[in-house]
């Protein structure tokens, strides 16, 4: 019973351990930045004067990188359609740029906040020359306290996974469409080339070994075997609580807290 224990953990810890990609790759290149990440928005137009978005926006935000000026044409907040000061509607910025070749594989869009709104959280709903793609973000600091003190926010990075097939050479488009809840605060944009390709899927189901007591570390655990299956009956889906390893998959965002 030991053997067959010791087994088992053996193989989740392997699992566990795959890499992603072989060590001593090339860091990502930088495609674009629009600020710099350092916690800070006053790089940005407008900043820490909310107010004087609908003036000074009045429609959708268009940065060309390469001539836009952070300071001047990208905004350190971006509203959504719970904020009656931005006239409660969905705010659309976008970014245009240029690339003379692709690089095979991977690139990756990140979207770095010095905050969100606490309560009435940010969702973007994001397209990539037209491939959408929705990124929930998460709840800020709280308080109003970082709309007027960059360092009173709670950061965040928004990583997300691009492949290469989604860009061309000559113009590209990224846009970013605050369409739900309240606000979000920009620290800056990148998008990076050369990213290692994401880690296999590897989907890992613990189950409960004959005569092995559950200890304290099995309590906070929620994975549980599948049922058996009754002849002639066709298996059922594997259940909810199953714990699975993955890496960020390329159309779905993740969340990197800074």
């Amino acid at each position: 019973m030991k053997t067959l224990f010791y087994l088992a953990l053996a193989c989740l810890i392997w699992c566990a351990a795959v890499p992603a990609q072989e060590t001593g790759a090339s860091p990502p290149s930088t495609v674009f930045e629009i600020g710099t990440q350092d916690g800070d928005y006053r790089e940005f137009a407008l900043a820490g004067h909310y107010a004087s978005f609908p003036q000074r926006f009045p429609g959708e935000v268009a940065y060309e990188v390469g001539t836009s000026d952070p300071k001047q044409d990208w905004p350190w907040i971006h509203p959504g359609p719970a904020d009656d000061w931005a006239g409660n509607r969905a705010h659309t910025f976008h970014i245009r740029f240029d690339l003379p070749q692709i690089t095979p594989g991977y690139y990756r869009l990140v979207l770095d906040l010095v905050d969100t709104h606490a309560a009435l959280l940010p969702s973007f709903a994001m397209s990539i020359n037209g491939m959408p793609v929705r990124a929930n973000l998460p709840a800020g600091r709280g308080g109003d306290l970082s709309l007027a003190d960059p360092k009173a926010g709670k950061n965040y990075s928004l990583q997300q996974l691009l492949p290469s097939s989604l860009l061309h050479a000559g113009r590209n488009v990224i846009t970013l469409k605050n369409d739900r809840g309240s606000w979000a605060l920009y620290d800056g944009v990148r998008l990076e080339s050369g990213v290692p390709a994401p880690a296999e899927l590897v989907r890992l189901e613990a189950q409960g070994m004959p005569g092995f007591k559950r200890g304290p570390w099995w309590r906070t655990s929620p994975a549980r075997a599948s049922p058996r299956p009754s002849p002639g009956k066709p298996a059922p889906p594997p259940a909810n609580r199953s714990r699975s390893c993955s890496s960020v998959t390329t159309m779905s965002p993740c969340w990197c807290p800074m």
